[in-house]
């Protein structure tokens, strides 16, 4: 991503005859690449034809007097550092021009910074090439008021209106930040009189816009934000110190204050402060998901796509020795075969997506597109199931499945196309079935554990929450420390004979004595499934304000080399053989089997190497400098313990040490969620200690009845507003539901018959502890 540095041209005519008339200077924006700063532009376009006079910094950005347009033209044109140059109106800066030449002491910093963040985002959708465009002779366009639906931000919104609409785009003016109590509503500038009609055409049919409508006032609008947004500030600087007088240790990232001297290709807002934005940012910035014009779905890129592969190889090779094969299914499914189950269609009615056209013509039967599989499947079971010898029949497939119900969609956590893996499996018995179920939550159980160092616990649905038209359901709950909220991870259900007598599944009873007639039996099911939602959980579970954070085991890339060290009188030849020695740690590294790349970029500093890298969570970064190459070491640095600093590993001990290492990481990363996930599972006995447990974040083990009218009285008894804070339109519903009956119970506090329900309202006696809490 192009990042600009901004300097203002102010370009003083005195003296030329042809400019005479002109009253007040022309204003100019110039955009430069990355990795130039106004110095080495200033050494390109030369000093000995005075170009730039009276140089002001204004907070990162620079300003500029000329006493030549013409020269300053030419030269900007030939400097290849240079992106853009646009010329401003005057009305644009008001009086800047008399503020700069009275000294810096007149201008008013925090204005003309803001005023630059609609240019950089006007110049950034621009071509590429230096050219200068005449900003000055078009009025200046309206601005306008956008409220987002919830789930979206205003850079995510751009990113999708620009990738499918180049040409129709919208720049932000100064703060685009959130107004009169409104999550996601914003200020917006559009760049011309035609690309706001293009541009609104294109918004008042998109459906993530909840409304717009324009605001004129413009300079008056800009200051009252600006009062807003220090208020805001001021608010989170009271809490940061109130916070830092309990607490000594300084939490790492702070508010989005704090964030803001972080690296531009970072994170720039705290998790603790806003989980939203933040989780935008990771999964955006990290590179693992890219947002499309269908709410809901998303790109996978290869490093979310990555670890779904590890996790295919990780669970494939279990199930295959369980005599399970890989087998696909169509996406659609007929109306017909998707209502032969009841219950089953009543619980997945309001989430089926349907196809009614083909083409021009429209279908005489509707098509479902697949919500789950079992309808697609179990007509080819009933095929091929003719004898007890065809038994088991396992299989599985890894496909997408589409759930059109919710509003507000959740990247990886809640979406509405997903992928996923389905296991369809008949048995000739309930025994057999039940120990596959049991088996399968095993399997769950240890891809989180093992591979995505993720906590989770195993336990059974009540009746409530298991999977329509199931015998029942077997769970892996996870949870989400930021929240406080429980998260469905993985599920394996025994349907029991309810599908198999729907779709006529039988099989002669093998135990008939000979010469009686063989009894039809009914064969038993079991279905179960893992989803990409499983990312999302890492990723929230580990994530920190650098960005992400990857257990080693998924990881694409476990380590980083870095070479450092280089410096302008560096020799050719010098650097060569560094980074030979370099290349060569890499193949020891791939040689005892770690995922190690180089990052030779000569066009990024090693400071910007070390934010890009830890932004994208991988869990070890190796520095290779001359310095390490005298002492035969290499420096390394976890990224799950940045702020522990650095060791050093001997050369020699690549090969075992860092593999060792990686190890040492991945068990600590479990480690450390699994104490945080312990911490905030509260056993709870009265109910005046059950809504102040759930308000602090955690999940409760209460004594229940199981019965479902009293999981829905539980749930709206525990739905009030928490105290000091606002209900979140995105969030789940804010009333704690049973999220499993733990298969591991605590030894005492509950006696059969004698120990009543948590439910003040319920007289039942408890049969189980029953795991609650809000959920996602």
């Amino acid at each position: 991503m192009l990042l600009f540095s901004l300097a203002y041209l102010l370009l003083t005519l005195l003296g030329l005859s042809s400019f005479a008339h002109s009253c007040r200077p022309s204003v100019w924006a110039v955009g430069l690449k990355e990795d130039q700063t106004i110095e080495n532009h200033l050494r390109i376009v030369g000093r000995s034809i005075s170009i730039y006079e009276h140089r002001l910094d204004i907070n990162g950005y620079t300003a500029f007097t000329s006493n030549d347009d013409k020269a300053m033209l030419k030269a900007i044109r030939n400097d290849p550092s240079v992106l853009f140059v646009v010329k401003i109106p005057q009305d644009y800066f008001r009086n800047f021009d008399r503020e700069i030449a009275a000294g810096p002491d007149e201008i008013d910093d925090e204005i003309y910074e803001d005023k630059l963040r609609p240019l950089h985002q006007w110049a950034k959708l621009q071509r590429r090439d230096p050219e200068v465009i005449d900003f000055g002779g078009r009025r200046i366009p309206l601005e306008w008021e956008l409220r987002l639906e919830e789930g979206y931000s205003l850079d995510i919104f751009i990113n999708l209106i620009t990738n499918f609409s180049p040409n129709s785009v919208l720049i932000r003016s100064t703060y685009a930040f959130r107004l009169d109590g409104y999550n996601n509503q914003y200020h917006l500038r559009f760049k011309s009189e035609e690309q706001e009609r293009k541009s609104l055409s294109l918004i008042y049919d998109d459906p993530r816009v909840e409304a717009i409508w324009p605001d004129r006032c413009i300079e008056a609008g800009i200051r009252d934000w600006i009062r807003i947004d220090e208020q805001k500030d001021q608010k989170k600087a009271q809490k940061s110190q109130a916070k830092q007088k309990k607490e000594p240790k300084v939490a790492q990232g702070g508010g989005k204050k704090k964030m803001e001297g972080a690296a531009l290709i970072g994170i720039d807002v705290a998790k603790e402060d806003d989980l939203s934005e933040w989780y935008q940012q990771v999964i955006t910035k990290g590179e693992m998901l890219e947002f499309t014009d269908v709410p809901g779905c998303y790109i996978y890129e290869p490093g979310s796509y990555g670890i779904y592969e590890r996790i295919q190889d990780f669970f494939n090779t279990r199930i295959r020795k369980m005599g399970v094969r890989n087998c696909y299914f169509p996406l659609f499914i007929s109306e017909a075969n998707l209502q032969r189950e009841k219950d089953h269609i009543e619980g997945f009615a309001a989430e089926v997506a349907w196809v009614t056209e083909g083409g021009k013509n429209k279908l005489e039967k509707r098509l479902a597109v697949r919500p789950t599989s079992e309808t697609a499947m179990y007509g080819y079971f009933s095929k091929k199931i003719r004898s007890h010898r065809d038994l088991p029949l396992k299989l599985n497939q890894w496909n997408n499945v589409v759930r059109w119900e919710f509003k507000h969609p959740m990247p990886f956590i809640r979406s509405r196309e997903f992928l996923w893996q389905e296991g369809h499996t008949a048995h000739m018995t309930e025994e057999d079935a039940g120990k596959e179920v049991l088996q399968i939550l095993d399997y769950y159980e240890a891809i989180y554990h093992e591979l995505l160092a993720v906590p989770v616990v195993k336990g059974r649905k009540t009746v409530a929450e298991q999977f329509p038209g199931a015998h029942y359901t077997t769970t892996v709950e996870g949870f989400i420390p930021s929240t406080g909220r429980g998260i469905q991870a993985g599920t394996s259900h025994c349907l029991g004979q309810h599908f198999a007598k729907m779709f006529d599944i039988t099989v002669e009873d093998p135990h008939a004595k000979e010469g009686e007639k063989k009894e039809k039996l009914h064969v038993w099911q079991n279905s179960w499934g893992l989803t990409t939602r499983s990312i999302g959980i890492m990723i929230l579970t580990h994530g920190d304000n650098k960005g992400l954070v990857i257990p080693p085991r998924v990881a694409e890339i476990q380590a980083i080399i870095v070479p450092v060290g280089m410096t302008a009188k560096t020799t050719p030849e010098d650097r060569e053989k560094h980074y030979a020695e370099t290349n060569a740690i890499k193949e020891v590294l791939l040689e005892a089997g770690v995922r190690a790349e180089t990052d030779m970029r000569d066009d990024q500093s090693p400071g910007w190497k070390f934010n890009h890298w830890e932004l994208k969570g991988v869990p070890l970064r190796i520095e290779f400098g001359p310095k390490d190459s005298a002492k035969h070491v290499v420096t390394v640095a976890r990224r799950d313990q940045l702020a522990a600093g650095k060791s050093e590993i001997p050369i020699a001990d690549l090969g075992k040490d860092v593999p060792a290492l990686l190890e040492t990481i991945q068990n600590d990363m479990f480690r450390k969620a699994s104490d945080e996930f312990r911490d905030h599972r509260k056993t709870i006995t009265k109910w005046e200690d059950f809504v102040p447990a759930l308000n602090a974040k955690n999940t409760c083990l209460i004594p229940h009845c199981l019965v479902p009218d009293c999981e829905d009285e539980i749930k709206e008894l525990s739905s009030g507003k928490i105290e000091g804070q606002e209900v979140d339109a995105r969030a789940p519903s804010m009333g704690a539901k049973s999220l499993c009956i733990p298969f591991e119970q605590p030894a005492e506090g509950l006696v059969q018959g004698e120990t009543k329900c948590t439910n003040p309202k319920c007289e039942r006696k408890a049969e189980k502890w029953v795991m609650f809490g809000r959920s996602y």
